[in-house]
């Protein structure tokens, strides 16, 4: 995505596309292998993309269930608000 020093053809840098439209942005993304390893630490299902992801933390941030810095720094970047 990173074309002439970040910006893209249509001249939007990736912040400014995720927040004219955050669902949008995540259905074009893909979790990296960190990332996965991340999102396992949630549910097996989270490493199944980035919507299923926010979906799973969001659950157990719900009910209760203490998540490590690394799943809530991952959750918060991905568009995830807290409960």
């Amino acid at each position: 995505e990173a074309l002439n020093g970040g910006l893209r053809p249509d001249g939007l840098t990736r912040p400014t596309r995720y927040q004219n439209s955050p669902v949008g942005y995540q259905a074009h993304i893909s979790l990296s292998p960190t990332d996965l390893a991340v999102a396992g630490k949630v549910s097996g299902y989270a490493q199944d993309g980035v919507r299923e992801f926010i979906a799973e933390a969001f659950a157990a941030l719900v009910l209760g269930k203490p998540q490590p810095s690394d799943v809530l720094s991952l959750y918060q970047l991905l568009g995830g608000i807290l409960p």
